[in-house]
């Protein structure tokens, strides 16, 4: 099931029993269109059990954990071997996610997105991402990654 929320989908990629979150643990992130249709209301929640950047609704049977497909899509295509070792939410300086290549020109707009690390066989590797999609992997030497 996919889920849309301010132009970025996210994927239901796990649930929570009931009581694992209380309506304190909860910041109300808005509501989403669902791929069945309908609505959910989603929100983050501070918790050991979701990260930040992992949104959560609630289901009939305890909670819903939502993950961007941007960092999905990125982890996949890392390769069958990669693993996910962190996710930032980051608002990057230009259109380029602030990865240009030398001498290409950016548009200088703040662009919300991810900084994504990856392991993988040949070590780890960063991508920067915008909310809705296009990840761009970095080379170790760029400033600022």
């Amino acid at each position: 099931m996919t889920a849309t929320l301010d132009g970025e989908t996210f994927v239901a990629v796990r649930m929570l029993p009931a009581a694992a979150l209380s309506a304190e643990q909860l910041e109300a992130a808005g509501k989403a269109t669902t791929s069945d249709g309908g609505s959910t209301s989603m929100a983050r929640a501070d918790t050991a059990d979701a990260a930040p950047w992992e949104l959560v609704s609630a289901a009939a049977d305890g909670w819903r954990v939502w993950r961007p497909k941007v960092v999905l899509d990125t982890l996949a295509a890392a390769g069958a071997n990669a693993s996910l070792v962190t996710v930032e939410q980051v608002d990057w300086p230009d259109a380029c996610l602030g990865a240009a290549e030398p001498d290409q020109v950016c548009a200088q707009v703040i662009t919300p997105g991810y900084r994504i690390i990856v392991e993988r066989a040949g070590g780890p590797i960063e991508y920067h991402t915008s909310r809705v999609g296009g990840a761009r992997p970095v080379p170790a030497s760029t400033p600022g990654s």
